[in-house]
């Protein structure tokens, strides 16, 4: 078994995940490299994503459940979090409203909330098909009562053929900030993912690779960005500070929108302004 302890040093939690949920969790401090980062398997499977979660100074993550079906034994280890302020973070693919009735959400907290202190489970690496456990351990103080199921905010699925996604959201109201997650391996150079920089919090969008260039933007111009088709799907350019190019769209500066994205590829969507 693995433990990952969430001490006040921890800045977010980085997750390497499949289809079937989470492969490997660890935390994330103001520096270095989490160690599951290090692991080269983990990119070199072109099924595994890496998702960032930040979390803000005095965050805690107060809620946890796992996702599962209600009606087949599965090897699934959807892990649903949710924080003191509100936020909430699936590591799994989304899934259609018409078919919530076909899940159930397994607590990991009994009746009430409590600050996580850390997670437990056991590590069978990115190729094992061996059933996976997951537990925590909390503070002993209550703060205030759980949930019986995460709120689950409901969106409409991209209309491509592709079996699954996984989605995040964000707000570009109030960022600073902006960092590009760019796989300069593939000769297009899609955008993987990107991390919001506010004030006092960030927010992570699509996956956060470390084997990907990370390219630091302070915004003070416009951002725009590309949706381009490969033989795999779908995939997503951002640039910043820049002029806007044939069959770019720009990003309104107070703009929500949803990054829709898998291993391979992505989709990004403004959904309000």
């Amino acid at each position: 078994m693995r433990y990952v302890q969430m001490n006040s040093k921890v800045r977010g939690i980085i997750a390497c995940c499949s289809p079937d949920g989470i492969v490997s969790l660890d935390a994330c401090e103001h520096s270095g490299k989490p160690d599951i980062c290090k692991q080269t398997d983990i990119y070199m499977s072109e099924h595994i994503l890496c998702i960032f979660f930040p979390l803000a100074e005095g965050e805690m993550i107060t809620g946890a459940w796992l996702r599962e079906e209600k009606h087949f034994i599965s090897r699934e280890l959807i892990l649903v979090l949710n924080t003191s302020s509100q936020r909430t973070r699936t590591f799994g693919p989304y899934f259609r409203p018409e078919r919530q009735h076909q899940y159930r959400y397994q607590p990991l907290l009994e009746k009430n909330a409590y600050q996580i202190t850390g997670f437990c489970y056991n590590d069978r690496g990115c190729y094992s098909s061996a059933q996976r456990r997951f537990g925590v351990t909390s503070a002993d103080e209550p703060l205030g009562t759980l949930p019986d199921e995460p709120f689950q905010a409901t969106h409409t699925l991209p209309n491509l053929p592709i079996l699954y996604w996984f989605k995040s959201s964000g707000s570009f109201t109030g960022v600073s900030h902006v960092r590009l997650c760019v796989d300069t391996k593939k000769p297009h150079e899609p955008t993987v993912g990107m991390l919001l920089l506010y004030e006092d919090r960030q927010e992570s969008l699509g996956q956060w690779r470390y084997d990907c260039e990370i390219r630091d933007y302070e915004l003070n111009g416009r951002m725009y960005f590309f949706p381009g088709e490969t033989k795999s799907g779908p995939y997503t350019k951002i640039s910043c500070n820049d002029e806007m190019k044939d069959g770019w769209i720009e990003i309104p500066q107070t703009a929500e929108v949803l990054w829709w994205f898998k291993s391979n590829c992505s989709r990004l969507e403004i959904v309000s302004v």
